[in-house]
């Protein structure tokens, strides 16, 4: 149950939560230039291969399933899950833009956490992540300090951890804009203060959930975990994460073995292609398949492409800005989807022996929440309250 005033007791009931998001900026006529069997091909989008799916039936006004509109009810549900998972188990996820076309940031994300929760300890740091669970819950890294990086990333030119190469970046998307192109991407995701023993092997992994939830997303052409591609160049003995009494020392692994969260902090580097709707003039076809020049006529496109954006702003020239929520609300879904399915079939079961921090302590359980039969070990509890004022 999440508290709410919408409630006339102050708790939601477990009945379906509603959302309407209304938009006052459709201008179907705007798209005339792709309707019909003589409607314009844009290069880079779904126009061509969805109208001879659709047998001609497709309705291009919006974009449809093909938008990132679409993913709205994504944005809800994982504002949701987002504050069931920070109430219960200070789960946050963290996002920072680490490339901009050939411009790469010199400060990751992974590795200013990694010194940020090292200066909480007064620990000297190695540069890579260190373990965030140790043998007492509140050794994981505050809700506060995570709080603070956020506001840290939402002040800066561009959501990036790296002031100078945000402002780099900023320039560099501005300039692009002027001569009327695009640019892509590379976005890291860090989910900190993670439950462990999420997922399973093999078909209900949860890297495959996520690989499948981020990489499917509109626009998205490369997916890691972890330390990605560069594990490809190692030995054994230099990617293997070691281990002590206390947990893992490093985390190359991303925070996910064999499908199953280990309680470090989840890794992920996203890439988007640069958004296909630009100024030039580029060949393409009309839906007959009459070849054509195709170059954007005057209109929501049109004006897209030329309007007089803050680097905040969502800019059809750089497509990441729709996608940094995006992300996080997928992973934040898929979090909460497996901590339930955990909890059914494993909350009473687990290994009497595991240490604890692998093992995460029981959430805060609200008034009125009977935990007189749950076991010691117990991995987490299912919350039947949330505080829902977000």
């Amino acid at each position: 149950m999440f508290q709410t005033e919408s409630y006339e007791t102050g708790y939601t009931t477990g009945e379906p939560i509603a959302a309407m998001v209304l938009s006052t900026s459709k201008k179907s006529r705007h798209y005339e230039q792709f309707a019909g069997p003589t409607g314009e091909v844009r290069p880079g989008h779904t126009d061509l291969v969805k109208y001879y799916q659709s047998k001609g039936f497709v309705d291009i006004r919006g974009g449809g399933r093909s938008s990132y509109r679409s993913t709205i009810s994504d944005v809800i549900g994982g504002s949701i899950a987002r504050i069931f998972l920070e109430t219960h188990f200070d789960t946050v996820i963290l996002s920072s833009i680490c490339q901009v076309g050939p411009l790469k940031a010199s400060v990751s994300l992974p590795d200013y956490l990694s010194n940020l929760e090292s200066t909480s300890r007064n620990a000297p740091t190695s540069g890579k992540l260190k373990t965030m669970l140790h043998n007492e819950p509140e050794h994981r890294m505050p809700l506060a300090e995570l709080h603070r990086v956020e506001s840290l990333l939402a002040e800066a030119e561009i959501y990036s951890i790296d002031a100078e190469f945000a402002q780099e970046a900023g320039e560099l998307i501005k300039k692009t804009r002027q001569a009327g192109d695009s640019l892509g991407a590379m976005v890291e995701v860090v989910a900190v203060n993670v439950p462990a023993l999420l997922g399973e092997p093999l078909y209900h992994s949860l890297k495959l959930r996520l690989m499948g939830t981020l990489g499917g997303l509109h626009a998205v052409q490369s997916c890691e975990v972890g330390d990605g591609q560069e594990v490809v160049s190692r030995l054994g003995s230099q990617n293997n994460d070691p281990i002590r009494s206390s947990g893992y020392q490093s985390n190359h692994h991303g925070g996910l073995l064999g499908g199953i969260t280990t309680g470090m902090p989840l890794v992920w580097r996203v890439g988007f292609k640069p958004t296909s709707t630009i100024l030039k003039p580029q060949q393409s076809v009309r839906k007959n398949l009459e070849e054509i020049e195709f170059t954007v006529k005057k209109g929501r496109h049109f004006y897209h492409c030329f309007k007089n954006i803050t680097i905040f702003f969502i800019s059809s020239q750089f497509i990441i800005f729709n996608c940094i929520e995006i992300l996080a609300a997928h992973i934040f879904i898929s979090f909460i989807r497996r901590t339930y399915i955990h909890r059914k079939m494993c909350a009473s079961s687990v290994h009497s022996t595991a240490p604890n921090w692998i093992i995460p302590q029981l959430a805060n359980v609200p008034n009125g929440q009977n935990t007189n039969n749950l076991p010691a070990t117990a991995p987490y509890v299912m919350i039947s309250r949330i505080k829902f004022d977000k």
